[in-house]
């Protein structure tokens, strides 16, 4: 029977709970690479410089968190000339701004 909206969930694992298959998984991934993780240096170590990049950008995937594309829409096209000139001002004066500061800083 599938589950109908407005009825309450009965059975299951409880929500945020962890699921004892991937927990186990990950168990074993983990002390299978901690059991070699020599192995797996020399092996490294013996690689030629793009086989030890190509590993080393493998890994941090899994040591970096992955970031998301972002896609931004331009306004701009809706601006009037005279809003498009107004903020061409701001940024040009903020940016002579910024420059000047950067100069008397050194």
């Amino acid at each position: 029977m599938a589950f109908e909206p407005g009825h309450k969930k009965v059975g299951g694992r409880q929500a945020g709970s962890e699921n004892k298959i991937s927990n186990s998984l990950r168990a074993s991934i983990s002390a299978f690479l901690e059991d070699n993780f020599n192995k797996v240096q020399q092996t490294f170590d013996k690689a030629n410089e793009r086989e030890k990049l190509t590993f080393y950008v493998q890994l941090l995937r899994f040591a970096l968190p992955q970031l998301q594309s972002v896609e931004m829409t331009s306004e701009l096209e809706t601006l009037t000339d005279e809003q498009l000139n107004i903020l061409y001002e701001k940024l040009r004066d903020e940016m002579h701004e910024n420059m000047n500061r950067d100069e008397r800083e050194e």
